[in-house]
C-alpha cells in the first residue's frame, strides 16, 4: 500500500446510510465488511459497498481522496449511527474523513476535537482485495429497459435494502436494466440518483409451474369481464 500517513479521503456522511445496506456483515471476508473509497476518472470519488451477492455505488460529487487511488475503511455500527445522526450545520454537510488510519466526521480536515461528531476507534484501514465493481458492471451502453425475462427473478432481500434508502413518506421508484438475461440487473433508485445497485437474478420456476399457480385466481379475472358481457347486451 502507498504511504498510509499521507492518504486523506473525504466525503458526504449521508452516503453511509445509504450504502451500509449492501455491506457483508460478520463475513469471513473481513474485507467485505467495509467501504471502499476509489478516485474516479472525472474527479472525485466512487463509494461501493458488496456482501459479495449484491453490490452499491455511489458517485460523490464532492469527495477526494489523495495519496492512493483505492482505498477500503471499516464501516463499524458506531461509525454507520453516528452518520446517520450526523446534522447539516450552517450549510455544511458533515463528512465522513479519512486521514492515515484514522476515520472520524466532522465539517472537514481542520476540525480536530471541536466539531468532530464521531471518531472510529482502532486502526480503521482494511487490507484485502475488495472486488471490482467495473468488472461486474454491464456496458452501459448495452443496457436494455427492464429485466428477470424468462424463468429468472429475484430475491426480495435484495429489493428490500433498497426500499430502506429512502424515507416512507418519498417517492421510492426503481428502474431495471438488463443487457440480457441471466445478467446482472442494474437497479436505479429515483430518490438517490447518484447510487446504483447491482444484483444477481436467480433462476425460478418454468413459465408453466408459476402460471399453475394463478389456477385459484381464475374464476376472479373472468367474473368482470362475464359482467361487462352482460351489461353490453
Amino acid at each position: 500500500m502507498n504511504d498510509i500517513a499521507q492518504i486523506r479521503a473525504r466525503f458526504e456522511a449521508r452516503h453511509v446510510a445509504r450504502l451500509s445496506p449492501f455491506m457483508a456483515r460478520n463475513d469471513i471476508r473481513y474485507y467485505l465488511c467495509g467501504l471502499c473509497i476509489e478516485k474516479a476518472e472525472q474527479g472525485c470519488v466512487y463509494l461501493i459497498t458488496t456482501d459479495g451477492h449484491s453490490m452499491a455505488v455511489v458517485y460523490d460529487a464532492t469527495g477526494t481522496i489523495e495519496g492512493t487511488d483505492r482505498v477500503v475503511i471499516a464501516m463499524s455500527n458506531e461509525l454507520i449511527a453516528a452518520a446517520k445522526r450526523a446534522k447539516t450545520i450552517a450549510g455544511l454537510a458533515p463528512q465522513v474523513l479519512l486521514t492515515g488510519k484514522r476515520v472520524r466526521i466532522a465539517l472537514d480536515f481542520e476540525c480536530n476535537g471541536t466539531g468532530e461528531n464521531f471518531v472510529q476507534a482502532g486502526d480503521s484501514l482494511v487490507e484485502g482485495k475488495f472486488p471490482n465493481w467495473r468488472s461486474v458492471t454491464p456496458d452501459f451502453d448495452k443496457l436494455k429497459r427492464g429485466a428477470f425475462s424468462g424463468n429468472e427473478g429475484v430475491n426480495a432481500v435484495y429489493l428490500a435494502r433498497c426500499a430502506k434508502l429512502v424515507d416512507s413518506k418519498r417517492f421510492c421508484g426503481l428502474s431495471f436494466w438488463q443487457a440480457e438475461p441471466r445478467k446482472a440487473v442494474i437497479i436505479q433508485i429515483d430518490a438517490v440518483p447518484e447510487m446504483f445497485v447491482i444484483i444477481m437474478p436467480m433462476m425460478g420456476d418454468s413459465d408453466e409451474l408459476q402460471r399453475n399457480k394463478f389456477k385459484h385466481f381464475i374464476h376472479l379475472s373472468k367474473a368482470p369481464a362475464e359482467e361487462a358481457l352482460a351489461e353490453s347486451a
